[in-house]
Order: structure tokens, then sequence, then C-alpha cells
């Protein structure tokens, strides 16, 4: 089991690049940004079951970048892969967003991007190819003029996409049999080209859209 513990302080770019191979890695990161031009971050953890990508061991608070115009691309892959990530530029003062990129392949995988904010870009996909193991995935964003795509798959997936506030994009695909997909929009001018997708069998749906 490897431990890594990331912290950054940066007014200029700060990298961090982690790639960790075998099983039950843990990356704990805290990455600050006080300036315009803000954090990057690769992370790779291929073909290792238990991986872990949050705040702590535990995995009970999520990895953070703090400030503008941090960028973060996590792969895990393997069986019992969970990413946990938070992007706060909210009241940093610079109108730069943040960008988030995941992919979760594996038994039982789990991702889950929180921004908060405005001008975020959040990425996720997930996915597992046993029933008995589902894959889970959520992104949640509060601020302005955001944009998501979450995709789930695999029989028994869950996949749950929030937006609040005005002028967000987004996009949701879950696929599988007995799949459970929450699809929630609370704001004004939302935009929605590719719709909801929900492909399954037995499986169940929730859409909340409402105003301010």
């Amino acid at each position: 089991m490897r431990t890594i513990l990331a912290v950054s302080f940066a007014a200029l770019v700060a990298s961090a690049a982690a790639g960790l191979a075998g099983d039950g890695n843990s990356l704990n990161l805290l990455q600050i940004s006080d300036g315009a031009a803000g954090n990057t971050l690769y992370i790779d953890q291929s073909d290792a079951s238990g991986s872990v990508v949050a705040g702590d061991r535990a995995g009970d608070l999520p990895a953070s970048q703090i400030g503008s115009a941090n960028v973060a691309n996590l792969t895990v892959t393997g069986n019992g892969g969970s990413v946990a990530l938070n992007q706060n530029n909210a009241l940093t003062g610079f109108a730069i967003g943040n960008t988030a990129d995941g992919v979760i392949s594996g038994l039982y995988g789990f991702g889950s991007i929180l921004q908060l904010g405005d001008g975020n870009n959040a990425s996720l996909e997930v996915n597992s190819p046993d029933g008995l193991n589902p894959a889970a995935g959520r992104i949640m964003q509060t601020g302005f003029f955001n944009d998501a795509s979450l995709v789930v798959t695999g029989a028994g997936a869950e996949g749950t996409l929030r937006q609040v506030g005005s002028g967000n994009s987004n996009a949701l695909v879950v696929e599988g049999a007995g799949t459970t997909a929450s699809y929630t929009q609370i704001g004004n001018n939302a935009v929605n080209p590719q719709g909801v997708t929900v492909i399954s069998n037995g499986g169940s749906v929730a859409i909340t859209q409402y105003s301010f």
C-alpha cells in the first residue's frame, strides 16, 4: 500500500503528477492556488485494485483543489476504485473556472465530482462489468455557466447529476439493467443538447427541474 500526500500553494502554475502501480493505493490531496493561474493534477492508477483518491485515508473527505483555473485528470482502473474530488473557485475574484475529468473502470467503481463557483467543467465516466458489484457516479455543481457530462454504465449502475445556478449545460447517460438515474436542474436558461439518456429495464429515473 502506498500513500501520497500532496500540498501545493501556487501563485503561478503548480503541477503534481502521480503514477501508481499495485493494489490498495491511496492519494491524499490538497492544492491551493491564490492567483489566476491554477494547479494541474494528473493521476493514473491503472490496474490497481482498491485505489482511493480522497482527502483523507478513510475516504470520508474529498481531495480538494481550491482557487481558479485548476485542472484535474484522474484515471482509475481496477476493482473497488474510488475518486472523490472537490474543486472550489467561489469567491476567488477570478472569472476562470476549474476543470475535472475522471475515468473509473472496474468492479464497484465510484466517482464523485463537486464543483463550487462559476465557469467550471466536469466530465466523469464510471463503468463496472458486474451487476453484483455495480458502478456509481455523481456530479454536483453550484454556480453559473458550468458544464457537466456524466456517463455511468453496467447493470445496477447509479448516476446522479445535480446543477444549481443559471446558464449551465449538461449531459447524463446511464445504461444497464436495473439502473438508477437522478437528474436535478435548479436555475434558469439551462442547456441540455443531448438530453437525459437512460437505457435499462426495471430501473428508476427521477428528473427535477425548476427555476429560481
